[in-house]
This record gives structure tokens, sequence and C-alpha cells, in this order.
């Protein structure tokens, strides 16, 4: 059997500081993103965040990939791990996950997506 690794996220007790923080640092996220995807050699995925140049991060599949894209954008604005629960995160729309249910993707082809921002709403 193979092991999978979870993590946990434990919800900690906000003081107005951190609160205010939370907030300051959801602010710098766009309401969605525009992102390139191809295939890679390894027939998984590639993204070239466009909305932020020069970001770039990989995947197996969409679900990881998108994943991926979120923890590469909490590296980008330097969020530290115990906020990260409040952050928000970009995700596919359902009919764009449903269109692209057919990866992986045909050779030598790139997709331009936009996610959108799902609000986290703890705070």
């Amino acid at each position: 059997m193979g092991s999978k690794t979870v993590i946990l996220y434990v919800v900690m007790k906000l003081t107005k500081l951190n609160i205010k923080e939370i907030n300051r640092l959801k602010s710098l996220f766009p309401s969605e993103i525009s992102v390139t995807v191809w295939k890679s050699e390894d027939n998984g995925l590639v993204c070239e965040i466009k909305t932020f140049p020069g970001v770039f991060t990989q995947g197996e599949n969409l679900f990881e990939l998108v994943q991926m894209i979120n923890d590469a954008l909490y590296v980008y604005f330097d969020i530290p791990e115990k906020f990260i629960p409040y952050m928000p995160q970009y995700n596919p729309s359902v009919k764009m996950a449903h269109d692209f249910g057919g990866f992986p993707l045909p050779e030598n082809k790139k997709f331009n997506l936009k996610l959108l921002n799902r609000e986290a709403s703890f705070v």
C-alpha cells in the first residue's frame, strides 16, 4: 500500500494584528489570474502564471497543477505558513475543469486559462 501525505492546518486563535495582516496579504491576490498550460516531456503539465511574469510551476494532472499554482503564489507573495489557510485559492470554473477532463494535453499545444480567486472566508 502506498502512503499519502496529509497536510492539516490548525485554525489558530487570531489577534487583531493577525487579522489586519491576513487582510493585507489577501489584498495582494487579484480576482483572477491568467495561466498558460502545456504538456511536459514526462506527460505532466507545466504552467506559466502570466499574471506574474517569471512564475512557473508543474503538476502531474490538472488537480495537482492547480494546487501547485496556489502554492507558487503563496511563495511569490511570501505568505507565512500560519496564514495560508486564510488565503484565497485559485480554481478553474466547473465548466473549465470539465472541459479539461481530457488531459493529458495533445503534443505541442498550449492552452490559456483564467483561474478564479476563491476567497477564504475564515476571517
